[in-house]
């Protein structure tokens, strides 16, 4: 080999030893962080008392902190830069104290502690230290608790600052100390001359009434996120627009209740985004709009002002071609939509994706030229009253995956071919329109479709045989409400499907098995008969099934798998047996309804293991025995109807315990499908998506005994009380006043006694009272709202002799008083028709005696008319000798 050769060889095997070298000596000092920080790092997480499973795993004394979960550090110099402790809204979130400590990271530039429930101690130097860390660019501390409820302005001094999250939502909820969050001075923020993302969403900024000049005083921004922030008005004139800028505003949910015109933002002609989602803008949207050419999202839906909404003038979104979601959702006052289709974008090729016209007064018909938009993935024009025949061009739109015509007066049939075109379609809702008689053919045509809704179409007819095969992997069908007769469709079990609503039909037969991976299944309100299949018991994800109104019977199969089960809704059948066994291990049912069935026997005690009941109804059974002293463990429990029953005993005295009745919880659930009534005021009502909003009990028509527990007062949340047709004594509870939200109250036919509580002229909400035909006594109490009951119902009092009052036609007397009227006046009435009533009996039988002995005995016979004849004889000379000498007196 030549020398040259060797030296060059020497030489790379230096460089390479060198290289790697330095690459072992630069990857050492890379993994080493610097003391201080470490420790700081670790008296932060020391202060927090609840951590996501995994999140702080890593972070141990004597391990680099470089290493740890989240921590970024300076390959050179190993100092911390960032720390990433954001989370994201489905997950977990920490929850504790932020040590000071953290701020003695000098070398931080990237800070983010976002969606989580964490606070600053209170007082000390933590606002002075705020304005310390000027390398911060980017902090999110969305969800945290400031001093005073006030932003800290040493966050002013932060002067290189691009991203500033200061939003108090946490995974849509807001923390109750964060609601009182109320700053009254934002002037700090025109400190910040680099930022350009800013979100004070959920912040109250009520006070803080120049929020639209300070934000125009920060040139820098491209995002301002003000949603949720109690904003009252964006009207304010700004002689001078500097947010050039600025490409993403959202302002939704806030509290603009002046003309959408007035509105300073629609000269920023940048925007991209903008989001004014319930609001209470109305009347016409500016033309100064359809400058707006760069904007994508354009959000003005839940807009308006009772029935002063949005206005649409001709041609004012043509230009708008970047547009590509457009949501008008409730957000229109009335219109036509030939007016409306008239002023969408008209370019080529059309970016409109998402249309939304829902839940609008649109009149007219659907132009053909629909077709035309080739971009739409999402049309919605459910709910508005749009006339004529749906033209055939709505279906060739090939990118469309989403399509809701319901909610119109649409006609006309569809044919199978105007199909073709819908191959990417996944939801398609054509509900409460007129696409029937018959069962449409061209249905075969959606066999790719994820849901479809046919609920009120005018469907009539049996199932035809392609049902199955045709809808074999949907995954909701909703074909309720129409006239589609006959018996259940075969080879359901081989279906996909996870929800199938067909109630309100004439469905006749017998239960068939049902497909698997169900979760919800209801055919209320229909003919089928005979017993349930244990088929039924195949479906393990099964969480809400009704099958009500029907002609069903025998008794409910012992479903041990069923365990996921959340509604149940078997009433008005002819169930027999006990209290279903299986539910006891269903212990995520919220809403189980077995009424008007005949079941019978006693309610089990582990009914109080059913922890998440909410509605509770088995009235109109067989039921009997006590009512368990249990079922008061149910907390979440707000409707609890055991009505006609043969219930007995006594009420059980600790109803504080049913928690939502006493303070209503803030989100109960409603039940998956259709309306269900409530007795309340003698009659049946039906609350719809309001279902919730009553809170109710019902134990009337059984046959109960002992006294109305007084802790039944403690019930404030209590709209309906129905404990008529019992066999209940002692008084009413004299705080029966304190139950506020009561506006039913039925306490008739039972055996109370005692005064009527002054208190009950104190519910203002009472709308319904009766206590008829108790042993009521003292005057009647008196007030508006109880005289109006009166006069709306003058019976409510009937029955009760020792009632007085100026109702009644018992007057209350000046020295009456409720003791001795209803003791002494009392027992007069109870005493005094008892012995008529003995005397009349003694009498009675002591005839009889006489009359038959006389009857069968001669010689009593005889002795009777002797002593008759002699009585006789002795009165006539009596009487004869008296007339004698009195016509002797007068000669």
């Amino acid at each position: 080999m030549r020398p040259t050769n060797k030296l060059l060889l020497l030489l790379v095997v230096v460089i390479v030893i060198v290289t790697a070298a330095t690459t072992t000596f630069a990857g050492d000092t890379t993994t080493l962080c610097v003391a201080q920080e470490h420790d700081a790092l670790l008296a932060f997480k020391r202060g927090i008392t609840s951590v996501p499973a995994g999140r702080l795993a890593s972070w141990r004394r004597g391990s680099d902190c470089c290493r740890w979960k989240g921590v970024v550090c300076s390959n050179r110099t190993g100092h911390v830069l960032e720390l990433h402790l954001g989370m994201e809204e489905d997950q977990s979130y920490f929850s504790g104290q932020i040590s000071q400590s953290l701020f003695s990271l000098e070398h931080l530039e990237h800070l983010d502690l976002g969606n989580n429930w964490l606070e600053f101690p209170s007082g000390g130097q933590t606002p002075t230290l705020w304005g310390c860390r000027k390398s911060l660019t980017y902090l999110n501390l969305s969800g945290m608790s400031f001093d005073d409820g006030m932003l800290p302005p040493q966050l002013g001094n932060l002067s290189n600052l691009q991203y500033l999250d200061l939003s108090n939502t946490v995974d849509g909820r807001q923390p109750e100390d964060l609601r009182s969050m109320q700053p009254t001075d934002l002037s700090w923020l025109t400190r910040l001359p680099l930022l350009h993302h800013l979100d004070l969403s959920g912040v109250n900024l009520s006070m803080v009434h120049d929020w639209p000049h300070i934000v125009n005083m920060i040139p820098s921004l491209k995002v301002l996120y003000l949603s949720r922030c109690e904003l009252e008005s964006a009207n304010q004139r700004l002689p001078h627009l500097n947010l050039t800028r600025l490409e993403r505003l959202d302002l939704s949910y806030n509290n603009f209740d002046h003309p959408s015109e007035s509105c300073w933002f629609w000269n920023i002609t940048s925007l991209t985004y903008l989001n004014l989602q319930e609001n209470l803008l109305y009347g016409q949207l500016p033309r100064t709009l359809g400058k707006m050419t760069s904007l994508q999202f354009f959000d003005f839906s839940f807009s308006g002002n009772n029935l002063m909404a949005g206005v649409i003038s001709p041609n004012l979104m043509r230009s708008l071609c970047n547009l590509e979601v457009l949501n008008f959702e409730y957000g229109l006052s009335s219109s036509s939509m030939t007016e409306i289709y008239e002023s969408l974008p008209r370019c080529s090729p059309s970016k409109l994706r998402e249309l939304n016209l829902g839940w609008n007064n649109i009149t007219g018909t659907l132009p053909a030229g629909i077709g035309q938009f080739t971009s739409f993935v999402d049309l919605n024009l459910c709910n508005n009253h749009l006339t004529g025949l749906v033209p055939s061009e709505i279906f060739m739109l090939n990118n469309l995956t989403s399509l809701c015509l319901a909610d119109n007066n649409l006609t006309g049939i569809i044919t199978e071919e105007v199909f073709s075109g819908l191959t990417r379609l996944k939801y398609i809702d054509l509900s409460s329109n007129q696409m029937g008689p018959g069962f449409p053919p061209w249905l075969q045509r959606l066999a790719g479709v994820d849901y479809i809704d046919m609920e009120d179409t005018g469907i009539t007819g049996q199932f035809p045989y392609w049902f199955s095969a045709a809808f074999s992997l949907a995954k909701k069908l909703d074909f309720s409400h129409n006239q589609i007769n006959g018996s259940l469709p075969n080879n359901m079990e081989n279906m996909s499907l996870h929800h199938l609503l067909l109630d309100g039909n004439q469905i006749t037969g017998e239960m068939l098995p049902l497909p698997r991976n169900l979760i919800s299944f209801s055919i209320s309100n229909n003919a089928l008969s005979g017993h349930i299949p244990e088929s039924i018991c195949e479906s393990p994800q099964l969480q809400d099934m009704d099958l009500g109104s029907n002609r069903l019977e025998g008794e409910f199969p012992r479903c041990l798998r069923m365990r996921k089960i959340k509604s149940l809704i078997l009433s008005n059948n002819m169930f027999l047996g006990k209290f279903p066994i299986f539910l006891q291990s269903c212990t995520n049912i919220s809403f189980l309804d077995l009424s008007g069935n005949k079941l019978s026997g006693r309610l089990p005690t582990w009914i109080a293991d059913l922890v998440a009941i909410q509605y509770l109804r088995l009235s109109y059974n067989m039921f009997s025995g006590s009512l368990p002293f249990s079922i008061t463990n149910l907390r979440e429990m707000y409707d609890m109807n055991l009505a006609g029953n043969r219930l007995s005993g006594a009420i059980p005295w600790n109803l504080s315990n049913l928690r939502s009745m006493v303070e209503k919880n803030d989100y109960p659930s409603v039940p998956f499908f259709d309306n269900f009534p409530v007795v309340t005021k003698r009659q049946e009502l039906f609350y719809g998506d309001r279902l919730s909003d009553m809170v109710s009990i019902d134990l009337s028509s059984n046959f109960l005994t002992g006294v109305i527990p007084d802790e039944i007062t403690s019930l404030g949340s209590l709209m309906n009380l129905n404990l008529s047709w019992n066999y209940l004594t002692g008084k009413i509870p004299h705080k029966i006043g304190s139950m506020a939200s009561l506006e039913s109250l039925d306490l008739s036919n039972n055996q109370l006694s005692g005064e009527i509580p002054l208190s009950l002229s104190n519910l203002s909400y009472l709308a319904w009272l009766d206590v008829s035909y108790n042993n009521l006594s003292g005057r009647i109490p008196s007030g508006p709202q109880l005289d109006t009951l009166y006069d709306n119902d003058p019976f409510m009092y009937s029955g009760n002799n020792g009632l007085c009052g100026p109702h009644l036609q018992q007057k209350c007397s000046r020295v009456n008083n409720a003791a001795k009227l209803g003791n002494g006046d009392n027992k007069k009435s109870d005493h005094v028709p008892d012995s008529i009533n003995g005397l009349g009996s003694g009498f009675g039988v002591g005839l009889w005696v006489v009359l038959c002995t006389i009857l069968f005995k001669k010689t009593w016979r005889i002795a009777y008319f002797r002593l008759f004849d002699k009585v006789y004889d002795s009165l006539y000379v009596f009487t004869k000798k008296n007339c004698a000498r009195l016509a002797r007196k007068t000669l």
